[in-house]
């Protein structure tokens, strides 16, 4: 157990290296940039191989390149963290990796799991992200390059926004086929009263299978123009029929919407598989509250 510890102006903050398994990082404070520095190196970074069953919980993390590099590192949870100020917040090609209940904000990217990760990201608040933040030449993580699209709270392989896969682009003629979680489509048939909240929309992923779908609220789109998950309404689980296809509706009570029905919102959606792997946020939609 690594707890209790503020770390800053370093290189990486931490690592959890070849071979770390069972430990657990907690309650620290990391942080590396001041005066506008661009970012450097990571505040915890996996490197090597074995590195399975770490906790990293109740953490800060500010100005790193990478909050998080966890890399290969499997069997992951991360709980309960700040990370804002980073290029990248979390990076990970681990398998069986769970995000929830972090606040990920500011950073050029939130979560970035890799094509052949298993990263299940749940009940987090993720906003404001996009920002042109950029890492040292020196660093070895995060971008040096101020056109790269990775400016997304979740982005499927760091690359910018990554389209469904559909039935005419997959050999079984099936949706879903590149092994990166399709995301849910919002309609416009959703709707926002006193009464409550209703989000209506849509899922094309694999055949016979059952989707845990998160909704999200957010007061305006990242710097980017993007929609994120600033305020977390709610989830239902919906189960694709044979062809891959499901119609899903996720209600929000009237007593747990939104507190704030002043202004409109923007709302998204993600969908996680059976695997664990999760989405990227869904196009928004914005709604007004009808009375």
């Amino acid at each position: 157990v690594v707890e209790n510890s503020l770390i800053y102006r370093t290189g990486d903050g931490m690592e959890c290296t070849r071979g770390t398994s069972y430990t657990t990082y907690r309650n620290n404070t990391l942080w590396v940039t001041a005066n506008d520095v661009s970012p450097r190196s990571q505040g915890i970074e996996c490197a090597g191989a074995g590195n399975h069953h770490i906790s990293i919980l109740n953490n800060s993390f500010m100005g790193f390149s990478d909050g998080l590099q966890l890399n290969q590192a499997s069997d992951v949870l991360v709980q309960g963290n700040r990370i804002t100020a980073t290029t990248y917040a979390i990076t990970s090609a681990g398998k069986n990796v769970v995000i929830k209940n972090n606040v990920i904000s500011g950073n050029r990217m939130g979560i970035g799991p890799a094509a052949t990760s298993s990263v299940t990201i749940s009940n987090n608040q993720i906003f404001n992200n996009g920002q042109p933040i950029l890492s040292l030449p020196t660093s070895a993580g995060g971008t040096t390059n101020a056109s790269s699209p990775a400016l997304l709270g979740i982005d499927l392989k760091v690359d910018g926004p990554t389209p469904n896969d559909l039935e005419d682009r997959c050999a079984d003629h099936l949706p879903d086929c590149d092994g990166l979680q399709n995301y849910p489509v919002l309609s416009e048939n959703s709707s926002w009263s006193s009464n409550g909240l209703t989000l209506v929309g849509s899922l094309a992923s694999r055949p016979s299978a059952t989707y845990t779908i998160e909704a999200f609220g957010n007061h305006q789109l990242n710097p980017a123009g993007f929609g994120e998950g600033e305020l977390y309404l709610g989830t239902t689980s919906v189960t694709t029929d044979a062809s891959g296809h499901a119609s899903f509706t996720v209600s929000i009570p009237a007593g747990t919407q939104p507190a704030d029905a002043s202004q409109p919102l923007y709302f998204t959606v993600t969908a996680t598989n059976p695997a664990g792997s999760t989405s990227e946020f869904s196009a928004p939609i914005r709604l007004s509250r009808q009375e």
